[in-house]
């Protein structure tokens, strides 16, 4: 299980959002999962959270985008392989994809999207009421 409190970034759409991918990574760790259904929800659920940090990136001119959507990217090309590889699939490569995507992550969420959240509250981020 990953503890959600351990990846707050301080901007509050991405911490929920983080929040929300967290709680569905935890779901496929549950025993009796339904795993086709939580994995295409989770890929789902991260492309959307994806589209808003690369809108947000735009919006403000943030510096670091090309690197960091190219991080997107990457991830999305790795998930959908491990997840369609032959033999794979939801339930084959369960133990791997969980170690992949709680890798992964843990270390963008602590790296660039750390350091994207700073660059925009150092750029008047305000959440929209």
């Amino acid at each position: 299980m990953i503890d959600v409190t351990k990846l707050l970034v301080g901007v509050p759409v991405m911490d929920e959002q983080h929040a929300s991918l967290v709680e569905l990574y935890n779901a496929l760790e549950a025993p009796g999962s339904d795993l086709e259904a939580l994995w295409g929800a989770f890929a789902a659920y991260a492309d959307f959270h994806f589209e808003e940090e690369e809108s947000l990136m735009r919006q403000y001119a943030y510096p670091g985008t090309q690197a960091h959507v190219a991080g997107h990217q990457a991830y999305r090309a790795t998930f959908e392989r491990m997840l369609n590889e032959p033999g794979g699939g939801p339930g084959a490569g369960r133990e791997a994809m969980l170690a992949y995507v709680a890798t992964w992550l843990a270390e963008h969420i602590l790296g660039v999207d750390k350091h994207f959240a700073a660059f925009l509250l150092a750029a008047g981020y305000a959440p929209r009421r």
